[in-house]
């Protein structure tokens, strides 16, 4: 076909080849030549990681955009209404209700239309186990109280049985001896005899 003004490649997506070639006033035509092109009219798609719940404070969620052309030149977002920033990486979310809004833009400038989630984040879901002790004695601590005045109750049980098991065996501290027993390697000493009156 003539070339005879500017056009537009509107059919379809993917990859396009152009041929062209001039003439001259004589007739004379130029070696042709092509260029080839890639058709993108589609913006890219974003969605957000994990895409279900529940969610918790220690919770990352990641935006991931896929563009199957030219693609994806980057990704922005913000929380409620907050401002607009680039996407970076992984974040987490407050404890309690939120709007997580976000869209993609690709290398030829088609823009994703903006996208807003509500996304209710709970209490930590892997909380250490002095976190989880900590919260279970917030709620309820008398299992916590009970079990202590067990422990201690068996501490002093146990210190009484050692103590009386040290005097039977005669080796606690202190312990009195009768004066007919004897030392180890010495013979027992008779009480003294008294004389007649």
């Amino acid at each position: 076909m003539l070339y005879a003004a500017p056009f537009r490649l509107s059919e379809g997506e993917g990859p396009r080849t152009i041929e062209y070639r001039s003439v001259d006033f004589l007739g004379n035509w130029e070696v042709p030549k092509s260029t080839r092109l890639f058709l993108d009219n589609s913006p890219p798609r974003t969605e957000v990681l994990p895409a279900t719940g529940p969610f918790g404070i220690d919770t990352n969620f990641t935006l991931t955009a896929k563009d199957k052309a030219s693609g994806v030149h980057g990704v922005s977002y913000r929380v409620d209404q907050g401002p607009w920033r680039p996407y970076a990486g992984p974040f987490a979310l407050p404890q309690g209700t939120h709007l997580l809004s976000y869209q993609s833009v690709d290398n030829l400038g088609n823009q994703e239309s903006i996208t807003t989630r509500e996304i209710a984040v709970g209490e930590e879901l892997h909380p250490t186990v002095e976190e989880r002790a900590a919260r279970q004695f917030e709620v309820n601590p008398w299992p916590f109280l009970l079990a202590g005045a067990i422990a201690v109750t068996l501490l002093l049980l146990f210190a009484v049985w050692r103590r009386r098991r040290k005097k039977k065996e005669g080796v606690e501290n202190g312990a009195p001896f009768s004066a007919s027993k004897s030392f180890e390697g010495e013979p027992a000493v008779p009480p003294p005899t008294l004389p007649n009156r």
